[in-house]
């Protein structure tokens, strides 16, 4: 009997016993698409990985936070947790170097006048420390080029850190028996301050990476009416001023404290250590400035 004969005789019944369709594994392998401009070290990835690559993956070369770098090398896994050490620990040398002057200008007495009476050195400071920063924001290689960055971030942190001992001199002359105490105040609210606008950073949910058109708006109309409260002199108006700029500040600090974690939708690559911790000192030490002119204010 043919084998076409025997299957006409195969009742419906027992079709299924002999014509079984195959299992079908209903799992499906989901692909993630990424797209990675190079490869990292010697190892090729391809276009389509069946592996969940963590943080960076969705950065894009583009679009990056302030500018182009074709270098871009993305963070992966603990790579950012090994960054964003980096960050910090050159930004509490930094905080450490400013603390330092700070000791000596309420130690020495001939330093605190000399740093009253030629108050040229403060403005010539302050041109400096402007002018290394615009360097590493509108120059990015002086940045990311060892040893260039680490002088510039020296030179700069010494600028600033003279720029708030001249303050601290004059509170320490102004208010000679409780000048030490006022900046131990304004130093202790700053700190608390920072831890808690810094947790509060970590653990929101929101973006605050997407504002930074908004802040540098606030920031520049501020130093328009910062400008306008020099000309127009009233402890009021200096007291609101300084209030307001405190409030900025600690906006800036969550800003850019996103931008070191990661996670967000703009945030620094592994190149931008020096440019993390210039950030985060300036929000510091500035807070602090601010702070410290509030409680002058009230004490007037």
């Amino acid at each position: 009997m043919s084998e076409s004969q025997q299957d006409d005789q195969i009742s419906p019944l027992d079709f299924g016993k002999y014509h079984t369709e195959p299992q079908r594994d209903h799992r499906e392998i989901k692909y993630m698409p990424t797209k990675l401009s190079e490869p990292r070290g010697s190892q090729q990835y391809p276009q389509h990985v069946a592996v969940v690559i963590d943080d960076d993956t969705t950065s894009n070369n583009e679009s990056r936070w302030y500018a182009k770098n074709n270098q871009y090398k993305q963070l992966i896994g603990n790579e950012r947790t090994g960054f964003v050490k980096k960050v910090y620990s050159i930004m509490i040398i930094q905080l450490l170097i400013t603390m330092i002057m700070c000791v000596i200008s309420y130690v020495s007495i001939d330093y605190r006048m000399f740093q009253l009476q030629h108050s040229g050195y403060a403005y010539l400071a302050l041109g400096i420390a402007i002018f290394i920063e615009v360097i590493l924001f509108c120059i990015p290689k002086f940045a990311w080029r060892v040893p260039y960055n680490y002088l510039l971030l020296l030179i700069f942190t010494v600028c600033e850190g003279y720029l708030i001992s001249n303050l601290c001199s004059y509170v320490f002359d102004e208010y000679s028996q409780n000048g030490g105490y006022i900046v131990l105040m304004a130093a202790s609210l700053s700190l608390a301050a920072v831890v808690g606008l810094t947790f509060y950073a970590c653990k929101t949910k929101s973006d605050f990476t997407t504002k930074g058109a908004l802040l540098f708006m606030c920031t520049t109309s501020l130093l328009l009416f910062g400008i306008m409260a020099g000309i127009y002199y009233q402890n009021v108006i200096n007291l609101l001023y300084s209030l307001i700029c405190s409030l900025l500040f600690g906006a800036y600090l969550i800003y850019d404290t996103q931008l070191i974690l990661g996670g967000s939708t703009h945030k620094l690559s592994i190149d931008d250590y020096i440019i993390g911790s210039m950030i985060i000192y300036i929000d510091i030490v500035y807070l602090f400035a601010h702070i410290l002119m509030v409680l002058i204010a009230c004490l007037r």
